[in-house]
């Protein structure tokens, strides 16, 4: 396995030149042309139901997990007074307040609330009204508060630390309200804002079982689990292989680019190692569950998106995602097409993050610095790439 070092400078100029030019970024590619990959289908996105491996992710977040605080609400309470003959004797007593603990009710690992077929197509058209604008459109304000929020006040628990709301399909944390959910308010605001809660309503609706309307998934916020901490893991169809893994925030510099190269791999040992321990806990559901779309899974290949904890040196599953050029899964640090044999496991395992580097040589950029990261003693392998073109290296898509 390879750990391969881009210069954040030559992402941040493909991104610039996009901006101005139209021209294609050569990171984070998803669903490619059928001309450029004949050979492979848009997969099916049902063997990756968020729901379908719900238990999986909850299971391994307990190793990243602290234990939650007691959640206590401070009240005043007024000591009961005796009967008294006069209104001058009452208005002497004074009354005795002591602060008094009382606890709130608890809040679960998740909380599942069902919104029926008829709810469903309400959310639907209220995110269609409210979307161009960016907030809730006024003439859904009053439907919204009649048929969805009862349901909402009268069934969640808002934890201190907020929630984070999650469909079977995406979250929508593209919406205009906050990420942390401490209202219903926020659970509206953010649904019907959201291009991916729309697209995800959608899909229910045009699913076989969308008579069943739409279920939302709310667990406690975890406010470690920023995109800095979270890299992508691919594994390649059949053999669910670990070909390659990148950082989850392509488009910055990794988290650990200031610490010295001997912690940056033991850090990128310790993420490989936790991808191949929830690898394989994924392998031994889908030979429990031996269902046609676990089959699936296992045909089409998979990526999931995987949470290190340094502080714990522990890593847990967020999400399961497809896997594929012709797939919606983004490839962060790779493209499909030009790192095909790398992400299908023809060739070595590479390991990417992008670190700052700056500029060397006037408009010289180094470009990568590859480190052939053995197991066992022994020292590594190093050599760098340096060039003016970076095209030369990474192709444009």
């Amino acid at each position: 396995m390879k750990l391969v070092k881009l210069n954040t400078a030559l992402i941040a100029t493909a991104l610039q030149q996009h901006e101005e030019t139209g021209t294609p970024v050569p990171f984070n590619t998803s669903f490619h042309p059928e001309s450029s990959a004949p050979d492979l289908t848009c997969p099916s996105e049902k063997p990756y139901s968020f729901k379908r491996w719900l238990p999986l992710i909850l299971h391994t977040r307990e190793q990243t997990t602290p234990p939650p605080a007691r959640q206590t609400l401070s009240v005043m309470k007024t000591t009961p007074t005796t009967t008294i003959v006069s209104a001058a004797a009452a208005a002497a007593e004074e009354e005795e307040e002591e602060e008094e603990e009382v606890e709130t009710p608890h809040c679960p690992p998740v909380q599942t609330i069902c919104v029926t077929l008829g709810q469903t197509k309400l959310l639907l058209a209220a995110t269609e009204a409210s979307l161009p604008a960016g907030h809730l459109n006024r003439l859904y304000r009053e439907d919204l508060a009649d048929e969805l929020a009862p349901l909402f006040h009268s069934t969640l628990i808002f934890p201190p630390e907020g929630l984070f709301l999650r469909l079977d399909e995406y979250s929508p944390k593209d919406g205009a309200g906050p990420l942390v959910l401490r209202t219903v308010e926020d659970v509206l605001r953010n649904l019907v804002t959201s291009v991916r809660a729309r697209n995800a309503l959608v899909h229910s609706l045009d699913d076989e079982d969308g008579g069943e309307g739409v279920e939302l998934f709310f667990l406690p916020f975890d406010e470690r689990m920023a995109g800095d901490r979270e890299y992508r893991v691919f594994c390649r169809p059949g053999d669910g292989r670990v070909c390659a893994i990148s950082q989850y925030r392509w488009h910055r510099s990794w988290r650990f680019q200031g610490v010295g190269e001997a912690e940056q791999e033991r850090v990128v040992r310790r993420v490989w190692e936790g991808a191949e321990e929830v690898r394989s806990l994924l392998l031994g559901e889908v030979a429990k569950g031996g269902t046609e779309e676990d089959k699936l899974l296992g045909e089409q290949g998979f990526s999931f998106d995987l949470f290190y904890d340094e502080d714990a040196n522990a890593c847990s599953l967020v999400e399961l995602n497809t896997f594929g050029g012709r797939s919606a899964c983004g490839s962060c640090l790779f493209q499909w097409a030009d790192d095909r044999k790398v992400l299908y496991g023809e060739e070595e395992a590479q390991f990417r993050v992008s670190v700052n580097m700056g500029r060397q040589d006037g408009d010289q950029m180094t470009i990568v610095c590859i480190s052939r990261l053995e197991s066992g003693e022994g020292g590594n392998e190093s050599s760098e790439f340096r060039g003016r073109d970076w095209r030369g290296f990474i192709r444009v898509f």
